[in-house]
Formats: C-alpha cells, structure tokens, sequence
C-alpha cells in the first residue's frame, strides 16, 4: 500500500483511557487531533482494570504523586457528566465508598500505613469491626485481621467510560485509527514531527506518546 501523509496538532499514540482522555481534552480546545492505537481502542490495561477511583484532596496532598491523584479524583465526577450530556452514554460513575481488608498481619500493618498516611492527607479511613463489615458485605468470607471503610472512593465501568471517551473525541472531530501501530517516528534535527504507520505518515506539531507497556517499544 502506498505511504501518504495526514496533518494534525497533535497525535497521540494509544488509545486507551489516558491517550482518549488527551485527545478528547485537545480535540475540545479546537486542536486537530489522530489518534493511533496497534489494535482495538480501549482493549488492553484500560479495559482490564477494575475503575477504582481512590479518593484525593488537593488542598492537603503533600507528594506531587498524592497531588495528581487528588486532582484526578476530584475532576471525575464533572467529566463524567460531561461524557453523558455530550454522548448519552453513562460510565457508571458512582462515589458508593470502599472496603480495604487486611486478611493476615502482612496485610494488616500495610493497611495501618496507610490509614495513617492518608489521615494525614485528610483522606478519611474508618476501622470496622467484624460485625459492621458483614453489615455493608454480608458475601466476604474468612477471617481477617483488620478493616477499613473509605467513604470518598468512587467507582467508573472502565468499557462504558471508554466508549464515552471514544464517542466524545469523535463528536469533537479527532481521527481514531485503531489498527495502525506505531512503527516509528518523523524527526527534525532533535525534534518529533510526526508518527509513522505501516501504511502512513502522521505529522503534527506534538506528539503525545500513551501507549502504556508498548511505549518502550515504541
């Protein structure tokens, strides 16, 4: 197949929950946005994990880390109900609160710790005794040494939200090419120009690289 060349401001390479979330941001600003992904969008690590959203707060995060997970936590409610208004598709987005559950004493000490550390981070973890575990979780079986319940954790349906994502970055005019795996990049001197497929060449003036275990590669 013939090479041909495509222009944009910005190309993103992956397409999972972090590379839909950037061109979806980009693409809202009025940016030409390609988003390039080796497979199908959205099917690896994104899909696979289990959409906890820990709780955050900005005012008292300390680490830089604690900081971004803090702004995370606190924006997903608001692009959630973007996602909905803008696509009609709900991602199943809920604050409904978590259970953390130490089952032996390794389990146990790590929980303290982090009660601790994030009690100082105003993020609150509640002990439970036995009995007001079964109460929110009659289903958990076994012993366990020690509990925590933590109101502010909230929840999203990773394939809901990521086809919200994809169905918002469409809406917003970005290119989704699943299927075009990144081969290698466009370079002037010691800038990157661009992306290069099998079949094409992806120029821009930014290139966002997300492509999760495959960036090395990349």
């Amino acid at each position: 197949m013939p090479e041909h060349s495509c222009a944009s401001d910005v190309v993103v390479v992956g397409g999972g929950v972090i590379g839909l979330s950037v061109a979806y941001s980009c693409a809202r600003s009025g940016l030409r946005v390609t988003v390039l992904d080796r497979g199908a969008l959205g099917q690896e690590a994104s899909c696979a994990g289990a959409g906890i959203l820990p709780p955050g707060r900005s005012d008292a995060a300390r680490s830089a880390y604690a900081q971004l997970l803090a702004a995370s936590s606190e924006m997903y409610a608001e692009l959630s109900q973007e996602l909905r208004d803008q696509t009609g598709i709900d991602n199943g987005y809920r604050r409904c609160g978590g259970l953390e559950i130490g089952f032996d004493d390794q389990d146990a000490h790590a929980l303290r710790s982090a009660a601790g550390h994030h009690g100082q981070e105003g993020i609150t973890w509640q002990p439970l005794t036995p009995a007001e575990v079964r109460t929110l979780e009659p289903s958990l079986a076994g012993p366990f040494r020690v509990a925590y319940v933590i109101p502010g954790m909230a929840q999203v349906r990773n394939p809901r939200h990521l086809k919200a994502l994809a169905a918002a970055c469409a809406k917003e005019g970005a290119r989704l090419i699943p299927g075009a795996p990144a081969c290698g990049f466009e370079t002037d001197g010691d800038r990157v120009r661009g992306v290069r497929t099998p079949d094409a060449r992806h120029l821009a003036e930014t290139t966002v690289v997300t492509a999760g275990a495959w960036s090395g590669g990349v």
